[in-house]
């Protein structure tokens, strides 16, 4: 058991730049929710009671994918009180796609 875990999901390759040094050169869609829940509940049964799941989301731009990890949020909210861990969500974003929708998420 643990008392930190990193996860980081790579919850979409998809991006609404095209900049000229990016690794990604095709798009090949967006992560699941059943995956992303799947990988969320391993890490907090891996995690020790009164620890911590860091968990990231990544992309492509992750925010277009932004009701995923709206979901996927309120899924690992849900089960890290249930289960006494603390969560902290840092999300690598390239800071285009700030909504409404978006500042719900990260404030």
């Amino acid at each position: 058991m643990y008392e930190r875990f990193g996860l980081t999901l790579m919850v979409t390759q998809e991006c609404n730049l095209a900049c000229r040094y990016c690794y990604i050169k095709t798009h090949p869609g967006s992560m699941s929710q059943e995956t992303g829940e799947k990988a969320i509940a391993r890490a907090i049964r891996s995690i020790k009671k009164g620890g911590l799941l860091e968990l990231g989301f990544f992309g492509g731009e992750p925010f277009l994918v932004h009701q995923r990890i709206t979901s996927l949020i309120e899924f690992a909210r849900k089960f890290t009180s249930e289960n006494g861990i603390d969560l902290a969500i840092p999300i690598t974003t390239n800071g285009t796609i700030l909504n409404d929708e978006v500042w719900s998420i990260i404030t």
